[in-house]
């Protein structure tokens, strides 16, 4: 199966630019997908994060990313957004969210990558509180300083909670993405403000999705590397 056989990537690239954000075909057909959440169910059994997990390896190799979506990104990057980094300039982490796991909801924060890619691998569909990514898409305008952007991070950080979220969200335009389609998400990392709903004690089962960053444009000093350094402490 040729996953990008008859993706239009200037569509993709104009939704991007529009909107902040754009989807992916659906991975819910692939051949080996069932195989790729067995995998991950058992990598991911007792962890909430794991960074270059096998099966999300395996799910980037099946759809072949590296020849396909990733120069498309990396251009972009380079013409309409000044990165000067390297195209292997990434970071890779699987997400696992058990059922009623409170302390991973309303944590809003914007990536220090450009991009961001959320591959939806296990999505509960029986709650309500099935928690789903709710995003501010292009709330806030990208910037080559580091230390306007880590201000602005903190300005931000009094929306990370329920009550902030909400407020926010009655002021804002914003999207929830429940990723029942299995889509994947792209997105604008650095001017989106995102965060997920709880996931409800309720669930048939936990909530895994596969996270794809691309390009950080201070890799060495930018405060999403010293949070990713504390995370794998």
């Amino acid at each position: 199966m040729d996953y990008f056989s008859d993706f239009n990537y200037l569509n993709f690239i104009d939704e991007l630019d529009k909107n902040g954000y754009s989807f992916l075909p659906s991975i819910k057909k692939l051949n080996n997908f069932d195989q790729i959440i067995d995998l991950a169910n058992k990598e991911l059994i007792e962890k909430t994060y794991l960074e270059s997990s096998k099966s999300h390896a395996l799910l980037e190799e099946t759809l072949d990313l590296k020849n396909n979506l990733e120069p498309v990104l990396f251009s972009y990057a380079k013409k309409q957004l000044n990165f000067k980094g390297s195209i292997d300039n990434q970071y890779k982490i699987s997400r696992h969210v058990l059922p009623g796991k409170s302390s991973e909801a309303y944590r809003g924060h914007f990536d220090s990558h450009i991009f961001t890619i959320v591959f939806p691998i296990l999505i509960p569909s029986n709650v309500n509180h099935d928690g789903s990514l709710i995003a501010f898409p292009k709330i806030k305008s990208d910037t080559t300083s580091e230390i306007i952007n880590i201000f602005q991070k903190i300005y931000f950080k009094i929306f990370s909670n329920e009550k902030g979220l909400n407020f926010l969200s009655s002021r804002k335009k914003n999207i929830n993405f429940n990723f029942l389609d299995f889509k994947p998400l792209v997105f604008l990392g650095r001017t989106t403000f995102h965060c997920n709903y709880p996931l409800s004690s309720d669930s048939e089962h936990s909530r895994i999705t596969f996270l794809s960053h691309y390009f950080d444009r201070n890799p060495k000093y930018s405060i999403g590397n010293l949070l990713r350094i504390l995370r794998n402490r």
